[in-house]
């Protein structure tokens, strides 16, 4: 019986022991709260919690769930940080995480960026031996504070932009920084020359290249692969079939027959480039090859000046081009404006006299005025400069009589302001130089081609300045006349003037234009039947202009022979 209630005793004992040791736990708990709620009462006196203890006592229970929410989405959006970081890494093709995958990710989540992280920072091992083996590790390394605090700030690094330029615009590439030069482009071009050549000496064709390059102030650039467009197969065909169908028989590179066999039994020569021709005007398709067309027209006539039937084609073809309403030709303007301008103002565009240039100069100076009419206002300057290149063609007594015809009806082509300013002053100065052919040659047969030659230059001028002449005569001697339409009125002039008018007219006529522009003038208003009489009330003052009207009529009579 004692050793069971010993026993007993024992277990009450160890009952209170841990009843004991619990109420000490609880006691210790209850202090810690009570010294954190004693710190939130002195908060509350000195103002921070606006709340009663016992308020506080109600949150906390509120505040548990609320806190365990929040850690459970910042989890959700680290993960999500970290995914992305870890996109941008392995799309950088590496295998280690850096703070500028991170940045990236905060920047795409929209988040502030993190600051004081740069990943060049080199990193420095260090190197230790451990029990015979070389142990590496990285060294942390000890910064001052003094030094970050005092450390001046870093250049803020520019955001990563997007600049957008055009690299053509209709055809036609723009001067932007981004696009090269002409004398790269013209260095490019050469390269692709070389390189395309039918040469087998590489070494030769290497040296050029590097040759080129020296010679140029571009820095050589890295190597690249230049490649040059090549049409399709449907449409190389086609370019070939219309060039060879333009070009006369005896213009091809070698060919000597007008058609092949198959070709000739079904159309002729002319059938075949008038259809041609018609295809040009009419097809939708051909913007590709128009640059194509383009050198085709600008080589050809450069390397067939005196060849009349090649030339008359190749003006025949730019015509065709711009008639066709499908085709963007203004980017090419300022190439086949060369062309024209060469059929309209060359010394020598056939290869005897006796061939009839005078009609292609004429196209050329229709070309000139659709020109002008239609890209005038896209380009200000284009009408100014090809009156000044005419004008410079009127004035040269360097060059032939074809040239100055052919100056003539390229700047009737530019408008009557041209005329009033260009032509009107010089018309005197022109026709006392093509007036004057005795002294040029002494063969007779050269002598009546110039004489020719000049007859037509003197009648191309006299139509030049006419309507002019009209106008100003009809706006000075019958006013009512001139606001009726915006034609020129029909006029009687032998009729409505009177004598004393006529005599003013041949004077100011003879003073602006010269004698034989006079007489001609007078010629075309109907006043022939006057000329003798003025010239008799003149007097012995206009002897010499009798004498040159004597030679002149001998002049006319050895042309009609």
């Amino acid at each position: 019986m004692e050793g069971g209630l010993d026993s007993f005793r024992k277990q009450l004992d160890e009952k209170e022991k841990k009843n004991k040791v619990i109420k000490m736990e609880e006691i210790d708990d209850i202090e810690r709260e009570e010294n954190s709620f004693s710190s939130i009462e002195s908060d509350t006196e000195s103002g921070v919690f606006d709340f009663d203890y016992d308020e506080l006592i109600l949150l906390i229970p509120v505040v548990v769930p609320i806190i365990s929410k929040m850690i459970g989405r910042f989890e959700y959006r680290l993960r999500e940080v970290l995914l992305e970081a870890k996109k941008f890494m392995l799309h950088s093709k590496r295998l280690t995480l850096n703070p500028e995958d991170i940045n990236s990710a905060l920047k795409m989540k929209n988040f502030e960026q993190m600051y004081g992280y740069n990943k060049w920072t080199p990193n420095v091992w260090k190197s230790t031996s451990l029990n015979q083996t070389n142990l590496y590790y990285l060294e942390d390394q000890e910064l001052e504070l003094d030094d970050i605090i005092n450390k001046p700030l870093p250049v803020i690094p520019l955001d990563v932009m997007y600049t957008a330029h055009y690299l053509a615009i209709d055809g036609v590439q723009p001067a932007y920084l981004q696009n090269p030069t002409n004398l790269e482009i013209q260095q490019m071009k050469a390269e692709i020359n070389l390189l395309t050549s039918k040469s087998n000496n590489e070494t030769e064709n290497k040296n050029k290249i590097d040759a080129l390059k020296k010679n140029s102030n571009i820095p050589p650039s890295n190597e690249k692969t230049l490649v040059k467009q090549v049409l399709g197969r449907e449409l190389t065909l086609y370019f070939e079939k219309i060039t060879e169908a333009i070009l006369p028989h005896t213009a091809r590179s070698g060919s000597s027959t007008p058609l092949s066999s198959s070709q000739s039994k079904l159309m002729s020569e002319t059938e075949y480039r008038e259809h041609a021709l018609k295809s040009l005007l009419m097809d939708p398709g051909l913007q590709p090859l128009v640059p194509y067309f383009t050198e085709f027209i600008t080589e050809t006539v450069t390397n067939n000046l005196k060849n009349l039937d090649v030339l008359t084609s190749m003006l025949k073809m730019i015509m065709r081009l711009f008639g066709n309403p499908n085709l963007f030709i203004e980017s090419q303007i300022h190439q086949l404006i060369p062309a024209i301008l060469t059929c309209s103002i060359s010394k020598k565009l056939s290869s005897t006299p006796n061939e009839d240039h005078w009609t292609l100069r004429r196209t050329a100076a229709t070309l000139l005025r659709l020109i002008v009419e239609k890209y005038s206002n896209s380009y200000p300057s284009l009408q100014p400069r090809l009156t000044k290149t005419l004008t410079r063609a009127l004035l040269d007594r360097s060059k032939g009589r074809g040239s100055i015809y052919g100056a003539i009806f390229g700047l009737v082509s530019m408008g009557e302001q041209v005329l009033r300013i260009m032509v009107l002053p010089n018309v005197k100065f022109v026709s006392e130089y093509l007036l004057n052919t005795e002294n040029e040659v002494e063969d007779e047969v050269e002598k009546q081609f110039l004489t020719f030659e000049s007859e037509k230059c003197l009648e191309a001028l006299l139509l030049s300045i006419l309507n002019i002449v009209k106008h100003d005569l009809i706006s000075k001697y019958f006013p009512n006349l001139e606001n009726e339409g915006p034609t020129i009125p029909k006029v009687n002039f032998k009729q409505n003037l009177k004598k004393e008018e006529k005599l003013d007219i041949f004077k100011s006529f003879k003073t602006e234009f010269g004698f034989e522009i006079t007489k001609r003038l007078f010629t075309k208003l109907d006043l022939a039947d006057d000329y003798n009489t003025i010239l008799d009330q003149l007097g012995d003052d206009d002897d010499d202009d009798k004498g040159e009207d004597s030679k002149q009529q001998n002049t006319d009579d050895l042309m009609k022979e």
